[in-house]
């Protein structure tokens, strides 16, 4: 871990002392009943922690990404499903309409989105096509000054409670990367946005996750994110910044870090579950918790497999 400026270790402490006096002691029953506080959540955009990557003209702070990765890793230390549900509405859920937006759209969606009043999503994933983008089936199809959406997304997190989502779909029947597009998707004023089943899992189970429907959704031209390809390029563009901002890519050794980082969590929390034998069954410890929650790590952010792929190929 690189060595933290004054400014950066005292963020890390003021995250600690949130995550000890707020979050640690509401885990398990945020836990137990499957939902996140909404309260909670938006004291989380009230003291500033959206908008860290963002410029200050909408609410940020524009923070460097060890500060960033810092408030990740406090808020996974105190609860898993707060962290997700925080990095999804400070990253993929926020991040394309700051980048590709018009000042309209981030004013009405970015700005209130950092300050925990409104919830964006990221929605990818498909149900026959997993990490397989070339096969994404969702369709973009061009009618007048609108694109006509459909198709299906899975295993969107806070799809159940978005206000906004990021879509991506394709705008050509051609296979392959790229002809992907990205659209700025309002439920609320967009007929044919289907919320489908919420995702019950073992793990995170406060992060609400669930399946889009889109049945043929009309979606302005002006809400197309960036042209109509090179949504792909766009996508590894903010993980490159995440990687490693002001420094050439590091593509295979970001993919090492998760990659050790994930798997080493899961085996830990496994050790600790056999150190506790029966005990680690029970529901009063924390320990059942945390080996629920360390399998969200294989999956999020790059499967082990594909992390290995990308590695493999850079080697």
């Amino acid at each position: 871990m690189p060595r933290l400026t004054p400014e950066q270790e005292e963020f890390r402490r003021s995250v600690a002392k949130l995550v000890e006096t707020e979050i640690a002691p509401v885990a398990d029953d945020i836990d137990a009943r499957g939902e996140l506080p909404p309260a909670l959540f938006r004291r989380l955009g009230t003291l500033g922690y959206f908008g860290l990557r963002y410029p200050e003209r909408y609410g940020g702070s524009e923070a460097d990404m060890v500060t960033f990765c810092l408030l990740a890793e406090e808020l996974g230390r105190g609860s898993m499903s707060l962290a997700a549900a925080a990095m999804m509405q400070a990253l993929m859920g926020t991040h394309f309409v700051f980048k590709y937006g018009s000042e309209e759209q981030r004013q009405r969606y970015l700005v209130p989105a950092l300050r925990g009043e409104r919830i964006g999503a990221f929605a990818l994933t498909e149900p026959g096509a997993g990490s397989d983008l070339g096969n994404m089936q969702t369709r973009a199809r061009r009618d007048g000054d609108h694109w006509v959406l459909r198709g299906a997304k899975t295993w969107v997190t806070s799809a159940p409670i978005a206000d906004f989502v990021t879509v991506g779909a394709k705008t050509s029947d051609e296979r392959g990367l790229r002809h992907i597009a990205l659209f700025l998707v309002d439920p609320k004023t967009m007929p044919g946005v289907v919320q489908g089943k919420r995702i019950a899992k073992m793990s995170v189970r406060a992060s609400d996750t669930g399946e889009i429907a889109l049945e043929d959704v009309r979606v302005p031209a002006s809400h197309l994110l960036g042209g109509e390809s090179g949504g792909v390029e766009k996508i590894g563009a903010i993980l490159s910044e995440i990687r490693g901002r002001a420094r050439p890519p590091v593509t295979r050794e970001a993919a090492m870090a998760k990659l050790t980082a994930s798997e080493t969590a899961v085996r830990v929390a496994d050790e600790a579950a056999r150190i506790f034998a029966s005990y680690s069954l029970a529901t009063e410890y924390p320990v059942q918790r945390y080996l629920r929650d360390s399998r969200f790590l294989l999956f999020g952010g790059g499967t082990s497999e594909i992390l290995r792929m990308i590695i493999s190929r850079d080697l």
